[in-house]
């Protein structure tokens, strides 16, 4: 009887261990998923917008702590910039992107919105263009940005500038 007692709490003992094994492994991955990296984002100068000022800066950086997950940090960086920015001299994005997909290949981040509703002044898409540029090129390994609507190379995103090829920060 002591002898299947003992083997029995030998048993529950060495389960608890694996169990608690497994459970640290999943703690681990958990916080590797949520890393946490500093991102640069460009966001639309609100007295540049307010005034059209041109001795003032169109965009201006913020700096940003964020979690990557199992993203890109690409398509966080697009992400971010499309939530807004915390400054109170910054402007928000468009309301009118809609964020498709980041897919990056060969140093060209491939930057898709929804065609739907997309529409704009000529300043609202040269800010939104400058922006994106900007904080993809910004500290990764993106030199360019091919902007697509619904999955395709278009002319333009909202009427005002040629997009159809990839565009670095020496071509805004």
């Amino acid at each position: 009887m002591k002898r299947i007692l003992l083997v029995s709490i030998m048993c529950l003992i060495i389960s608890n261990f694996i169990g608690c094994k497994n459970n640290t492994q999943n703690i681990v991955n958990q916080i590797q998923n949520e890393k946490q990296i500093e991102i640069t984002l460009y966001f639309p100068n609100k007295a540049y917008v307010n005034t059209g000022d041109e001795l003032l800066a169109k965009i201006l950086p913020e700096k940003r702590l964020v979690s990557i997950g199992n993203k890109i940090k690409e398509k966080v960086i697009v992400e971010e910039l499309l939530k807004g920015p915390n400054g109170i001299n910054l402007d928000k994005l468009s309301d009118k992107l809609k964020l498709i997909d980041v897919k990056v290949q060969d140093g060209t981040a491939f930057v898709d919105f929804k065609g739907e509703g997309l529409s704009g002044g000529s300043l609202e898409e040269e800010l939104v263009i400058d922006s994106i540029i900007y904080s993809l090129t910004e500290d990764s390994n993106i030199k360019q940005v091919q902007f697509l609507v619904d999955g395709k190379v278009v002319e333009s995103l909202m009427g005002h500038f040629d997009i159809s090829k990839p565009m670095g920060r020496k071509d805004i």
